[in-house]
């Protein structure tokens, strides 16, 4: 056996967003659908500007209380740019087990790399400032921006030593956001058909083509490099997964100017990086966007382009058609009310977990085929 990831998210460079904490604690908690024997940590500073200090930090689970060290110390240091695995564990654990990850900050810290989701189903994190509980919107310009943003730093992935299959879910906001992801996982639970563990990688405003650093708006790369220059740093940089779920190109069809055909070529690279490394690669349909502030009749004819070449392509193992599913009978270009957060793009709670559960079970299953 491997060490495997078995959830995480990716983390997002908010160095043109600073966030000025005191040695604050952070709490977080966590649910896996995976089993094993041994965990371990990987732990990020990716984006930082300053080191990311922890004077203790420990792993709770099923009420022990395990500390977590690197190299036997307690006294954790995570330089700017840096992305460090922990000691490992031993913990043996089911489908289904919580872990609690506390952080201690050693000093008031500037952070700027964390990683962001609108998941409150599968994890969630509190803030404390000498023992006293501080909403997220006292310290995080991004739950400032956005209150259904959760803001996590410091832990990036749990890993463990684990027979489960293995799921990284590749793509934009669609992805990053959580809750479609949060639907496949209670679908594939429900469907009680294996074990399994989701790694979230994506990135809001993340582009096939082009590295989203628009120094109008934001002078580093809040919404992340081209997806051709990360897919396989990303993808496969921890371990190689049994599945890549693929779900990508809305933004290329929104605000980019390159052609369907070139979009395709772009998800066509991705499945030659796929095949390389032996993981199966399963497809997404992109969803409609009629009713959002950027819509084009430009953006449906490329979307409608790209949604025909993934439904009929070779290269993908399974498709998982999204858009048959969300858009309103009446009009093929608008996402139905039922699944909009309100911007006509987005998804909410209850969209992302409708979406996965009107998905045709022989379809989903073969995520885990």
């Amino acid at each position: 056996m491997n060490w495997q990831a078995i959830f995480g998210y990716l983390s997002s460079d908010y160095r043109s967003w600073p966030n000025y904490l005191q040695a604050e604690k952070q709490v977080i908690t966590l649910k896996v659908d995976a089993s094993g024997t041994t965990v371990r940590l990987i732990l990020e500073n990716e984006y930082g500007i300053e080191s990311l200090d922890f004077s203790k930090l420990t792993l709770t689970h099923r009420g022990q209380v395990y500390p977590v060290q690197v190299l036997y110390q307690d006294f954790i240091s995570i330089k700017p740019g840096e992305r460090i695995q922990t000691d490992p564990i031993a913990i043996v654990f089911e489908v289904g087990d919580t872990f609690v990850i506390t952080t201690q900050l050693a000093h008031p810290t500037i952070v700027t790399s964390g990683i962001v989701t609108y998941s409150d189903q599968e994890m969630q994190v509190n803030n404390f400032y000498q023992d006293m509980f501080e909403p997220q919107d006292w310290r995080f310009r991004i739950h400032q921006e956005n209150p259904m943003l959760q803001f996590v730093y410091g832990f990036q992935y749990l890993e463990a030593i684990t027979e489960s299959q293995t799921i990284h879910f590749f793509g934009d906001s669609l992805t990053q956001q959580g809750w479609l992801m949060d639907g496949l996982k209670q679908r594939l639970r429900d469907e009680k058909q294996t074990e399994f563990g989701i790694v979230n990688l994506g990135i809001g405003g993340n582009e096939i083509l082009v590295g989203t650093h628009q120094p109008t708006s934001d002078s580093y790369f809040r919404h992340g490099y081209a997806g051709l220059t990360r897919f396989e740093r990303d993808v496969f940089g921890l371990n190689v997964p049994d599945t890549v779920l693929l779900f990508h190109g809305i933004n290329d069809c929104l605000f980019g100017s390159e052609s369907a055909e070139t979009i395709i070529s772009g998800l066509k690279h991705y499945a030659e990086i796929a095949k390389r490394y032996g993981s199966r690669l399963v497809g997404c349909t992109l969803t409609p966007a009629g009713h959002s502030e950027f819509y084009t009749p430009t953006f449906e004819q490329k979307r409608q382009v790209v949604n025909a070449w993934i439904r009929n392509s070779s290269v993908y193992d399974a498709v998982l058609d999204l858009d048959a599913i969300a858009y309103d009978a009446q009009t093929p270009e608008i996402l139905k009310t039922a699944l909009d957060r309100g911007d006509g793009l987005h998804y909410s709670k209850e969209g992302g977990h409708a979406l996965a559960q009107a998905l045709p079970r022989e379809n989903l299953l073969k995520i885990l085929s």
